[in-house]
């Protein structure tokens, strides 16, 4: 017997709307779900890059506690790439620069500029060689050899 008509079976409309607030119901549920594990989900990668940075931090902060120069100029010159290409390409925005032979011409006007940073590179090894290291232990001369 049907508790809501007193009939016998529950009429098609009855059984629809059973299906509907019961369709409602697990969808109400299933967002509500959802929203609990996206929020889960943007806290942990929240927690996750804070620890990231702070164990950066705690490891460039002990580098520096000992002195490990190699690591201070390996971050210094990571963190300046960016504005080192950035000038490369202002450099070669303004010049009269035609290539006829594709990328094939493109890559060596970039291996050259390469090229000329090594010498550059090379050069200031050498006159950090000549004169006496600024830390008085050799690691402005190691740092130096580290980024080459």
């Amino acid at each position: 017997m049907n508790p809501h008509s007193g009939k016998g079976s529950p009429s098609p409309a009855e059984l629809a709307a059973e299906a509907e607030a019961y369709r409602q119901a697990t969808l109400a549920e299933s967002e509500a779900k959802a929203t609990r594990l996206r929020a889960d989900a943007r806290a942990h990668a929240e927690r996750s890059e804070a620890q990231g940075q702070a164990d950066a931090n705690q490891a460039l902060a002990g580098s520096l506690r000992e002195g490990n120069q190699e690591l201070i100029a390996a971050s210094r010159l990571i963190e300046n790439l960016p504005a080192l290409a950035e000038a490369a390409a202002r450099g070669l925005a303004g010049a009269n620069l035609t290539v006829l032979n594709g990328t094939q011409g493109v890559n060596e006007v970039v291996a050259g500029l390469i090229g000329q940073g090594i010498s550059i590179l090379d050069l200031l090894k050498k006159s950090a060689m000549a004169a006496p290291a600024t830390a008085g232990d050799g690691t402005g001369r190691a740092a130096l050899d580290k980024i080459a």
